[in-house]
């Protein structure tokens, strides 16, 4: 299906006077962002929404960031604009959480550095939000390329096509996430509930997760962003190795480590799901309805990846059409997988760095075998 970038129109039912109108503090955090932070904050400022203030986190940018921040401040006088900077590197999600408490806003939007917002993107969530009652709202977005042109595809049905959003139950936020934060709009009461964020889960699953808990989460199928894709094809040639040589076999050998990089990567990942279930799972625990039984299951099956233990008997759940498979497309592999613990990955770990540690102690006694000798005779 394909989508336009032209703008959309709505005949908005807001209030007519500016103090009618509530606050919505949008939350943006930045990083290295000089390339395209300049634009958002332009289409954050033109907003149609009268009552609007722009809060910043900076999350220790060592390019021209702050300094393209600044001067917004300086030469804005229609929008408040404040710019907070971290001492050090939190990362995105804290970074989030540490704009969010600056925020004063009735509403709070979630901003990147690098997409286009529509003018009346906020008019629009707002209006939505008071006349469904929701505690969150997302969107539709607009894909563009690196130089803001659209790519004739939009974000839903390019993802989640195979479900209406208004037919999502909050059990399919255990497994998988399809708010995309650059398009949601909070009622601040929901931060009671979801902060502090978990330690690994972005911040928009958390945030959904807990609006569709109340089911209080809407969705607006109108493409109120333009979602910037950047162009992440432009790397470096694998360098191979096409030659027999001592010192050519060693560089392989070591390059090889690089798989002790994915290793602790796949260890972490393990560790996030482990994070986002016993979250939700402590969270429902202490609700009069207490925790579902998927997530009953669920907190069992990552539990026994952690420790190792085999997860194949979970098999005949991960094959049914449960609702918490409503927008999870990742393969059901990965949990049925008895591969998985983290004893196992460490293991292998482990046993990588000693072979080639092997490996460069036995070159090294025959370097020295070799030019030890030649210059014992010198």
């Amino acid at each position: 299906m394909l989508s336009s970038c032209k703008g959309v129109v709505s005949v908005l039912n807001l209030p007519s006077k500016l103090g009618d109108y509530p606050l919505v503090s949008v939350a943006m955090a930045s990083y290295n962002g000089e390339r395209f932070i300049a634009q958002q904050l332009e289409s954050i400022i033109q907003q149609d929404y009268p009552n609007i203030e722009i809060i910043i986190s900076d999350d220790k940018s060592s390019d021209r960031t702050i300094q393209i921040l600044k001067s917004y401040v300086q030469m804005n006088s229609s929008v408040t604009i404040k710019i907070y900077s971290n001492q050090e590197n939190l990362g995105y999600i804290k970074n989030f959480e540490h704009a969010i408490k600056f925020c004063s806003g009735d509403y709070i939007a979630f901003s990147d550095q690098d997409d286009i917002w529509r003018p009346n993107k906020i008019s629009i969530q707002v209006e939505e939000m008071i006349r469904t009652n929701a505690l969150a709202c997302y969107s539709d977005a607009s894909l563009v390329d690196e130089a803001g042109e659209c790519l004739n595809a939009n974000l839903w049905a390019g993802k989640f096509s195979r479900i209406m959003p208004s037919e999502l139950n909050f059990r399919s936020f255990y497994l998988a996430n399809c708010v995309s934060g650059c398009t949601l709009l909070i009622d601040r009461v929901l931060l009671e509930v979801a902060l502090p964020f978990v330690a690994g889960v972005p911040h928009d699953w958390w945030i959904a997760y807990h609006a569709a808990f109340q089911d209080r989460l809407c969705f607006s199928q109108k493409k109120l962003i333009k979602y910037r894709q950047h162009d992440n094809n432009a790397v470096g040639a694998k360098y191979i190795i096409s030659n027999k040589s001592s010192i050519s076999y060693l560089k392989k050998k070591i390059d090889k480590l690089e798989i002790t990089v994915k290793i602790v990567e796949h260890v972490q990942g393990i560790l996030n799901i482990f994070n986002r279930i016993s979250a939700m799972h402590s969270f429902e625990k202490k609700t009069s309805q207490g925790a579902t039984e998927e997530l009953e299951l669920l907190h069992g099956l990552v539990s026994d990846k952690i420790s190792g233990r085999a997860v194949s008997h979970y098999g005949d759940f991960f094959s049914s059409d449960n609702l918490v498979f409503q927008i999870y497309d990742s393969s059901k592999k990965d949990y049925e997988s008895i591969d998985c613990g983290i004893s196992r990955v460490i293991k292998r770990v482990i046993m990588r760095v000693l072979f080639t540690l092997f490996v460069l102690l036995v070159l090294l006694s025959f370097l020295y075998m070799i030019y030890g000798y030649s210059f014992g005779n010198l």
